[in-house]
């Protein structure tokens, strides 16, 4: 019997219940209380469903084919006695597959499946019968083609050594004996049926195999798992010939195994599959799997009292799979190296999931991967990684599958993935990826691309993300979505937190305007920084600089200013001080006095910017005149005025300035530049008295007066 003929005989049970259940919609009401789907074109085997229904017997049903393969569910009834009468009304069907679970069966005869004579799939599970009466029953099983037998679920606690006898005549027969309550099992039950291929003796109580130095079988599969096996049973007679010299999977776990002795299966030269999980092993030691020459798959997961590893425990150059799951490996537990995989050259597949590498370093990480250039698949899920490995990029080449969900990633460098040149598939769900640049998956990834899972990760959903997004819109079968919001949403800015990354519009416009506003934000920032660094200083050295302009100032009062100037005096005032200045200091200034003054409503030119206006007039009056009042004090056009009259003086400081104090100010109106030139500048009170407006307009008029080539001295502010 080839593998590939076993294989199809192992699955075929799940096969059918997974057809069954996909066919229940199209099953129509037939004989008494059962349902029945018909042959058809498409489905060349035809099912007659009776379960649950607290039947006797098999009802008749005349509208089955009597040529096409019949499948028969005959579950959870109340059969109780099972002989030749019972299968009367389907003894002209040709019924390959016979399901009787469940119907509080207690006696069958002898010749109970004589009219069933193309029976292939038996299945006896949770029924109470008599073993002795089973036996004799099994005779009247006809069919040279009958494979599978299930007697799982039966209370049963020891079989008789002769239970089988009636297969002997089979060449492939498979059976189920698990969840019953064997607490040895004895392989002469088994000696007398050649064509044994699978026995399933898992979740029994069996502590260890009777096996006698002549036996010996061409059994294919052999699982044990689910028993109370402290030590992995000795396969080996002599250390060197097989009890199983065909065996080919052997499932050993999750019994209660401290030790594993190499000794007691290296003889399974035939071995492909071997299954550890959930044993008690506290050591794996050098070479345990070395004696195995065909081996392809080792599972060695869950093993949560592994304490040490030895130098290549899995040494062996046909191992191809290694599961290395949930193992609570951590690096602080393996000081130093983490060559567990040395000698394992032909490995494509290594599951390491739900395993501890945070403190992993770099050079563990080299011994760990060094070995594996084979490696086509890596599954690291769970592994509280932080960033991808160097060693994944600079030794595993072939590398077509990269699995490493639910970690700490945040990002890696651009160019990363550059060197796994045949890499297609990535799953990095559950990280805390923000951003994804798009170098981080290099053209020709994007090109070979099968499979990316970037699904659950904490999107940072700005102009940078837009070519990932493009890339989900344009190939939703690579990231497996035609719904995105169950998957991918934005976590950041707030303004998008919890939206579709399929709904955040990110336009070129858009982004290209953000990149401006980018640029923009960094220019003010820098400037901003330099005003800061540059105020700072000058802070620092206020007194000192103070002290120079005084220097400077007093040097330049002797000087006589022989400019020419457009007005005399340039009138800065308040909107509400308008009518004062109108009715009241123009006519005594230009009428009585003949000077002239500039006044921004009449003398500021058309269409030219407000500043620009401002700062010609003051460069261009030989005074400048402040009128401060409350008005004044809250505008805000006043106080720019005032910020450039001032800045303006410092900067020229042989222009006198004349500050008329109109009203009392309130001390809330008061800024800074106020009150810094209030301190250091002597100012003209305006009075509502007769001989006050008299001595107000005479000192005014003397500040404001023309000079002439004779004048000796000025004075710059009044």
């Amino acid at each position: 019997m080839t593998m590939n003929t076993f294989t199809c005989v192992l699955v075929i049970v799940c096969a059918v219940k997974l057809h069954l259940a996909s066919l229940q919609s199209n099953l129509v009401p037939c004989a008494e209380h059962c349902k029945c789907l018909y042959p058809t074109r498409d489905t060349p085997t035809q099912y007659m469903d009776c379960i649950n229904q607290s039947l006797t017997y098999f009802p008749k049903e005349t509208k089955l084919k009597t040529t096409v393969p019949t499948y028969i569910f005959f579950i959870d009834n109340n059969l109780t006695v099972v002989n030749s009468a019972t299968f009367r009304n389907i003894s002209r069907l040709r019924v390959v597959f016979l399901r009787l679970r469940n119907n509080g069966i207690k006696n069958i005869s002898r010749d109970a499946f004589n009219t069933l004579r193309f029976l292939q799939h038996l299945d006896l599970s949770y029924n109470s019968i008599n073993l002795q009466q089973l036996r004799s029953s099994f005779r009247s099983i006809r069919s040279i083609s009958f494979q599978n037998l299930n007697m799982s679920h039966m209370s049963i606690e020891a079989i008789p050594e002769n239970m089988f006898e009636s297969f002997e005549n089979l060449s492939a027969v498979n059976i189920s004996l698990a969840f019953n309550h064997l607490t040895l099992f004895n392989t002469k039950v088994i000696e007398t049926v050649p064509g044994l291929k699978f026995l399933n003796l898992a979740w029994n109580k069996l502590t260890n195999l009777s096996m006698w130095a002549n036996f010996s079988s061409n059994m294919k599969r052999l699982k044990l798992d689910n028993n109370y096996l402290y030590d992995v049973p000795n396969f080996c007679k002599n250390n060197s010939l097989s009890f199983f010299p065909e065996l080919v999977i052997l499932n050993l776990q999750f019994n209660f195994m401290r030790t594993i002795i190499p000794e007691h299966y290296s003889c399974l030269s035939q071995l492909r599959r071997f299954y550890l999980n959930g044993n008690l092993f506290q050591t794996l030691k050098t070479n345990m799997f070395a004696g195995l020459h065909s081996i392809v798959r080792i599972t060695l997961s869950e093993t949560f009292a592994l304490r040490k590893i030895e130098k290549a425990p899995f040494n062996n150059t046909s191992l191809k799979k290694v599961f290395f799951r949930k193992n609570a490996l951590y690096t602080e537990m393996h000081r130093g190296h983490l060559n567990i995989f040395e000698g394992c050259t032909s490995m494509e597949l290594l599951n390491m999931a739900d395993n501890i590498f945070d403190k992993t370093s770099e050079a563990q990480f080299d011994e760990l991967f060094k070995p594996l250039g084979n490696l086509t698949i890596l599954i690291m899920g769970g592994c509280r990684l932080t960033q991808i490995p160097r060693a994944v990029t600079k030794y595993l080449r072939n590398l077509q599958e990269l699995v490493l969900y639910n970690n700490r990633i945040g990002s890696w460098p651009d160019g990363t993935l550059n060197s796994l040149v045949y890499l297609h598939t990535v799953y990095m769900r559950q990280n805390v990826i923000s951003l994804v640049s798009e170098l981080s998956f290099p053209p020709g990834f994007r090109r070979r691309a099968k499979k990316v899972d970037l699904s659950d990760n904490a999107f940072q959903c700005t102009c940078e993300l837009k070519w990932f997004i493009h890339w989900m819109k344009k190939e939703p079968q690579v990231f497996n979505v035609t719904d995105f919001h169950q998957y991918y949403k934005c976590m950041s800015p707030s303004s998008v937190h919890g939206v579709d990354l399929a709904h955040i519009i990110l336009s070129k416009n858009i982004c290209m305007l953000d990149l401006n506003s980018k640029i923009i934000t960094l220019t003010c920032s820098t400037l901003l920084v330099v005003f800061v660094v540059v105020g700072s200083v000058l802070y620092h050295l206020r007194w000192h600089l103070r002290y120079l302009i005084y220097m400077m100032r007093y040097n330049n009062r002797h000087e006589v200013d022989t400019g020419h100037y457009e007005y005399d005096a340039f009138i800065a005032y308040g909107q509400n001080d308008r009518p004062w200045v109108i009715k009241t200091l123009m006519p005594i200034l230009e009428g009585q006095g003949q000077l002239k003054l500039c006044i921004h409503d009449r003398d500021f030119e058309v269409g030219k910017l407000i500043v620009d206006n401002i700062v010609d007039c003051i460069d261009n009056s030989r005074c400048l005149v402040i009128i401060l009042s409350n008005s004044f004090a809250e505008s805000g056009w006043c106080q720019f005025e005032l910020a450039l009259i001032q800045r303006y003086i410092l900067e020229n400081g042989n222009r006198p300035l004349v500050v008329v104090m109109l009203e009392e100010i309130n001390t809330r109106h008061v800024t800074k530049a106020m009150r810094a030139m209030l301190q250091t500048t002597t100012y003209l009170l305006w009075g509502e008295e007769d001989y006050a407006r008299k001595a107000f307009f005479n000192r005014l008029r003397l500040l404001l007066h023309r000079p002439t080539h004779k004048a000796r001295t000025r004075t710059n502010s009044v």
